[in-house]
């Protein structure tokens, strides 16, 4: 009976100690089978689970060094403020990335080109907006990620976009008050704004062929006065020569000149059809062609024109599309079920069948 008694505890105690060893094992393997590997998107999101669709937790910057810990479902296993998290693999590399600017170390200075450059808390165009320089402004750089530069900002390393700084000082592109010189309004509507921005309050606005006295310029703007007071309107929708208000501008002849740019690059904030434009700056750019104003923002873009139902859309009607993460999108219909639209950075402006993504509703621009 005793050595039965004593056989059992064996067994048992042998059994405790295969358990632990494999548990011991399995951690051991865990640490082991780790990895390094280096960042190289500007800024790469951190989620709490391996889906795209999972909440983000943080984020990484071009040339971070990650520990990962084997691939989920597609997804890179990292280790986050303490806890399991997941990164797309796509944005990471056995070697460090070449940072593309100078070391934080080593600081040096740039000119802001643009009129008005956001100052963001993160280098990212979803990071938080925490104040804004004008034309002209000098900013003491730290170096770069990715497509953002580093710099101060009210005690704090804060991030703008690169492509909007110059080594050199802008000309302010400001005629002397004292010329001044005519033009006419080209858009349906062209808002005035108190200031030479787009953030600027709008105190009025002017209809297509309103003939302007203008006093200069500064950047994108043009100084006009309404109402007694220096005012400001975007320059892209004026004119050295009256606009015939009598249109004759079809549904038709947006979609067919909007075609012409199938192939061109993709830019997040661009506006440009050739040298590259995101979708809201692409339906605002081939608008402006022939006369209308929209804003450079995809749900905004909703607003304008009239709504149509989706049986009666035509060609060069506006096809705008639920928001996926919180991010809507637009493109221009052209008939048979297609759309042309600016997609992603990999696509460009390019066609796809109108219904590709869940439609919000159709707009009509062009009467």
């Amino acid at each position: 009976m005793r050595k039965s008694l004593w056989k059992k505890i064996l067994i048992y105690t042998l059994s405790i100690c295969m358990v632990l060893g494999m548990t011991m094992a399995m951690g051991i393997q865990d640490t082991a089978a780790s990895y390094v590997r280096y960042v190289t998107a500007s800024s790469l999101n951190i989620r709490k689970t391996a889906s795209g669709k999972a909440a983000v937790v943080g984020y990484y910057y071009k040339g971070d060094k990650v520990t990962c810990y084997g691939v989920v479902d597609g997804w890179t296993k990292v280790k986050y403020n303490g806890y399991y998290r997941y990164v797309s693999g796509s944005y990471l590399s056995s070697s460090k990335p070449s940072s593309g600017g100078s070391s934080t170390g080593s600081t040096y200075t740039r000119y802001v080109t643009a009129s008005t450059l956001n100052v963001r808390k993160t280098a990212s165009y979803s990071g938080t907006v925490v104040g804004s320089y004008s034309k002209g402004a000098k900013l003491t750089c730290y170096g770069r990620s990715g497509d953002w530069t580093k710099i101060k900002y009210n005690g704090y390393y804060r991030y703008v976009a690169t492509q909007y700084l110059s080594s050199s000082k802008p000309s302010s592109g400001e005629s002397s008050t004292g010329s001044t010189y005519t033009r006419y309004v080209t858009a349906s509507t062209l808002n005035v704004r108190k200031t030479a921005s787009y953030s600027g309050t709008v105190v009025g606005s002017y209809s297509k062929g309103a003939k302007l006295t203008c006093y200069g310029r500064s950047g994108d703007w043009t100084k006009i006065k309404y109402n007694g007071y220096y005012r400001y309107v975007c320059t892209q929708y004026l004119s050295s020569s009256k606009p015939s208000t009598g249109s004759t501008v079809t549904g038709k002849d947006v979609a067919n000149y909007a075609v012409q740019f199938v192939g061109n690059p993709y830019k997040w904030g661009g506006e440009s059809l050739t040298n590259g434009a995101d979708c809201s700056g692409f339906t605002k750019a081939v608008f402006a062609h022939f006369g209308y104003s929209l804003p450079h923002n995809s749900i905004d873009q909703r607003g304008y024109g009239t709504a149509v139902s989706w049986s009666n859309k035509q060609p060069g009607d506006l096809i705008c599309y639920n928001q996926i993460d919180g991010v809507g999108h637009v493109g221009i219909y052209i008939g048979n079920n297609q759309v042309v639209h600016a997609g992603s950075s990999s696509t460009g402006i390019h066609i796809s069948k109108a219904d590709y993504r869940s439609v919000w509703g159709v707009r009509r621009i062009v009467r």
